[in-house]
Parts: structure tokens; C-alpha cells; sequence
């Protein structure tokens, strides 16, 4: 026996919640690199400062930051730090 079932238009799909959290750290990323600071701290409201640091260790590697931009945690603050050129 067929399973009933049906299709709905729509004008677009909404967008991701997961999708936009991981834009924000690309574009955290990408300000640093088009800026002049040497080192930065990152704050994010009330994220947790693991979750940030995760996240933006994530976007270094899939963005190809390695060798540009390293992520440092100390205690529960978060920063950039410009990498020398090699």
C-alpha cells in the first residue's frame, strides 16, 4: 500500500539558525584579517567562551586562515592573533 503524502510550495526556504551562528565567525575572521591589529580580544554577548573558541577554530581551517590567524584562549577570554608572514 502507497504512503499518502504531499507537497508544499513555498517562496523560499527559511534560513538556517546553524548556518548564520557559523557565518558570524567567518565574518569575525575576515574583519581581523582586513584590519590592522596584531592580536584581538573576541567578545560574542553571552556565548560561552569554549563554543566561540571552537567555532572560530573551525573557521580558520575550513576558511584556510592557518598560516594568517592563530586562536587563543586564556582563562574564559578569547582572541585573534595575527600570524607572521613566513
Amino acid at each position: 500500500m502507497a504512503e499518502e503524502y504531499r507537497l508544499v510550495p513555498v517562496d523560499e526556504v527559511p534560513g538556517s539558525a546553524a548556518l548564520s551562528r557559523r557565518g558570524i565567525y567567518a565574518r569575525v575572521l575576515e574583519e581581523f584579517v582586513s584590519s590592522k591589529m596584531n592580536a584581538a580580544k573576541v567578545e560574542m554577548g553571552d556565548r560561552k567562551p569554549r563554543t566561540i573558541q571552537v567555532s572560530l577554530l573551525t573557521a580558520v581551517r575550513k576558511g584556510g586562515l592557518k598560516e594568517k590567524v592563530h586562536v587563543a584562549m586564556r582563562g574564559q577570554d578569547i582572541y585573534l592573533v595575527r600570524l607572521p608572514k613566513k
